[in-house]
């Protein structure tokens, strides 16, 4: 069995502030936890406008945590790839296509690239015909995880659906089979089941979204999600999921 400690959409500045805090306060709690198969994954929107110091600072800090060895990133809507990959390069944190995980196996896809029409807002994501190749290739195999920014499956009111992924529906096509799905962008814990797809979204390190609000409404509910996941008959399965707040304490300190 693995433990999956997500944390996403951090949203780290040029310069450190109280989002550096929280991070830093969260693999604190995972760098102390006694378990023995461990992952990490930060999914997206790790620095705000790609920051390249951002970046750099996130690899100090997981780099200081001798009890954190594996670590993936995907990139965002805020992120630039390609300066994610000079960032990382030669630091715990790895920017895989696939991994396989203690007999789990997961996808890890990009949908930073920005919409081709001009139908949604900004924050909104698209999977290039490549990573949608990729997918449909993937996806013929045995069940596994995908692990994005944006939730593969509409969720939300209609402020989110105008920042989702402008070629949801080929996606849907594709993840027919029975695959779940690990995704950040919501700034909030939901989960949906379609047909034989589960989906969890799952809180930001930095803020919170207020998704019964019909517009854009933040909140102070923030953290990261932890996940025992193990195979069970060549089938992933979550066995448990467990949410860790930060309070208010915590960033004032």
């Amino acid at each position: 069995m693995i433990k999956i400690f997500q944390i996403t959409d951090c949203h780290l500045d040029k310069k450190p502030n109280e989002k550096d805090i929280a991070l830093k306060y969260l693999l604190s709690y995972i760098d102390n936890e006694c378990v023995e198969n461990k992952v990490v994954f930060l999914t997206g929107d790790i620095a705000n406008c790609s920051e390249r110091l951002a970046y750099e600072r996130v690899a100090e800090y997981i780099g200081k945590h001798s009890n954190i060895k594996s670590c993936y990133a995907v990139a965002g809507n805020h992120d630039d790839v390609k300066i994610m990959k000079s960032c990382f390069y030669g630091t715990k944190i790895k920017i895989a296509n696939e991994a396989l995980i203690d007999g789990v196996r997961f996808l890890f896809l990009d949908t930073s690239q920005k919409p081709l029409g001009g139908t949604l807002d900004l924050g909104a994501g698209r999977i290039t015909k490549k990573e949608l190749y990729r997918l449909k290739k993937a996806s013929r195999k045995n069940e596994m995880i995908i692990v994005s920014h944006h939730p593969l499956i509409k969720v939300g009111g209609k402020w989110f659906h105008k920042i989702g992924l402008e070629n949801e529906k080929q996606i849907e096509k594709i993840i027919k089979r029975r695959h779940m799905v690990i995704s950040g962008h919501a700034h909030d814990a939901l989960s949906k089941n379609e047909g034989f797809i589960q989906q969890f979204i799952r809180l930001s390190s930095s803020y919170g979204f207020n998704h019964e609000s019909e517009e854009i409404m933040r909140t102070a509910d923030s953290g990261m999600t932890t996940y025992q996941i193990e195979s069970v008959g060549g089938l992933p399965t979550v066995v448990s999921y467990e949410h860790i707040r930060i309070t208010d304490s915590v960033t004032a300190s």
